[in-house]
């Protein structure tokens, strides 16, 4: 990780979405690592403020289609999937995880094939529950199987979850999955 000046990272963060914005496919293919590299540090940083500024970038939607046409999809993927799911721990910020919860609801959405694969799972179905157990981990308010949901519940104030609700969540889990959850990316 980078030393960094948090107001500098959190100024790029906002140049990039501006910068994003005016471009295309062609325009970012020379420096998509280098940006998803930045994203993904920025995304999983303990500075609060960072980390929201980089997930906000998911809410513009031209930033979002560009992330996801098929010639970056699958890099998206699998550079910024780490990032968000941190080891399957919860940032100490509920802000920051109602973003991760989000943007992971939205990478489901539109590119399912590569997050169900980047989740290590045996097979998709216990995918599916283990990515749908974190992101109610993150946000018990946001519904993991639809991103209209999670953008209308992230306006609205989530209930904070509790330590009791995380394991009882837990306790329905097969063993295999509950390991590809919490220490697939330790």
């Amino acid at each position: 990780a980078h030393s960094s000046n948090s107001p500098k990272s959190i100024l790029l963060m906002h140049q990039l979405e501006r910068l994003l914005e005016l471009c295309g496919e062609r325009d970012v293919a020379p420096v998509i690592d280098l940006l998803l590299s930045r994203l993904s540090e920025a995304a999983a940083s303990d500075n609060a403020r960072l980390a929201q500024r980089a997930l906000q970038l998911w809410q513009n939607q031209h930033v979002v289609a560009l992330l996801s046409s098929a010639a970056f999809a699958q890099l998206v993927v699998a550079k910024l999937f780490p990032a968000l799911f941190s080891g399957g721990r919860r940032h100490w910020n509920e802000t920051v995880n109602k973003y991760r919860a989000l943007v992971l609801v939205k990478l489901r959405e539109l590119v399912p094939d590569a997050v169900l694969a980047a989740c290590g799972a045996p097979s998709e179905a216990e995918a599916r529950i283990a990515l749908d157990v974190f992101v109610r981990q993150l946000c018990p308010a946001i519904d993991p199987s639809s991103s209209a949901a999670a953008s209308a519940s992230l306006a609205s104030a989530a209930a904070t979850p509790t330590l009791a609700s995380s394991l009882a969540a837990l306790e329905d889990l097969p063993t295999h999955v509950k390991d590809v959850t919490f220490h697939r990316f330790v």
